[in-house]
C-alpha cells in the first residue's frame, strides 16, 4: 500500500484546452503586468504547489499562506524567467525552498510550544478514514525528527512520486546529492517507524525500494 497522501493536494496533469495560452505565453504576459496572464497561472498551478506543500509539510495552518507565498515569489522574479515552459518545475523549486524555511521554523517553534504554559491548537488532517488519519498523523510525527532537506527529498520521492533528477532539480542540488538525501530520509524513517504497525503496510514498498 503507498504512503498515505491528500487527496485534495494531489497532483495531476494539466491539459490545456485547445487555443489555450502555453506557459511560455502566459509568462511572457505575466511580466509586462497582465493580471489575466498571472490569474490564468494560479488557476492552471496552485492545485501542484499546494501537492508539494502539503506532502512534504503533512497537516499545517500556513498551507494556504503558503502557496500564496509561492506565487507571489514567482511574481515578484516572472522577469528573470527565461524558459516559460519550464513554469511548473521552477513553482516546485520554489515550494520546496518555501517548505524548507517552515520546516526550520517549525523546529524553533518545537521548543517554544513544548513549554508547559503554552497551548499547541489542533491541526485538522486530511484523510476522512480513521485509519489513513492514524497514520498520517503518526507518519508526520516521525517525519519531524528527520533533517529537512532528507525529509522533502524522500517525499518528493515516494509521495509525490518524482524521479531522482527531478528531486534534485527541485532541491536545486546534483543528482547523487539528490539521491543521498532520499536514501538518507528512507533510511531514517524506516528505522523510526520499526515500532509503529500503523504504518508497516504504508511503508512496506518503502523499505523494498532499491532507489
Amino acid at each position: 500500500m503507498p504512503l498515505p497522501r491528500f487527496a485534495e493536494g494531489a497532483a495531476r496533469a494539466v491539459s490545456l484546452e485547445p487555443g489555450a495560452p502555453r506557459d511560455a505565453e502566459l509568462v511572457t504576459r505575466a511580466a509586462q503586468g497582465d493580471a489575466g496572464a498571472i490569474a490564468t497561472i494560479w488557476l492552471r498551478h496552485h492545485v501542484l504547489v499546494r501537492s508539494v506543500l502539503l506532502s512534504t509539510l503533512g497537516p499545517d495552518q500556513e498551507i494556504d499562506d503558503l502557496v500564496q507565498d509561492v506565487f507571489l515569489e514567482l511574481l515578484r522574479a516572472v522577469k528573470l524567467v527565461r524558459d516559460g515552459m519550464a513554469l511548473p518545475a521552477i513553482l516546485a523549486r520554489i515550494a520546496v525552498r518555501r517548505a524548507g524555511m517552515a520546516l526550520r521554523k517549525r523546529r524553533v517553534r518545537s521548543v517554544v510550544v513544548s513549554l508547559p504554559w503554552m497551548d499547541v491548537p489542533e491541526v485538522p488532517v486530511g484523510p476522512a478514514d480513521i485509519d489513513g488519519r492514524m497514520a498520517l498523523a503518526t507518519l508526520y510525527r516521525l517525519l519531524d525528527k528527520v533533517k529537512p532537506r532528507h525529509r522533502i527529498a524522500f517525499l518528493l520521492h515516494f509521495v509525490q512520486g518524482l524521479d531522482i533528477a527531478a528531486v534534485a532539480e527541485a532541491l536545486e542540488v546534483s543528482l547523487s546529492t539528490a539521491k543521498r538525501a532520499v536514501a538518507a530520509g528512507r533510511e531514517k524513517l524506516v528505522r523510526l517507524a520499526r515500532r509503529q504497525p500503523r504504518l508497516r503496510r504504508f511503508l512496506s514498498g518503502v523499505e523494498e525500494d532499491g532507489s
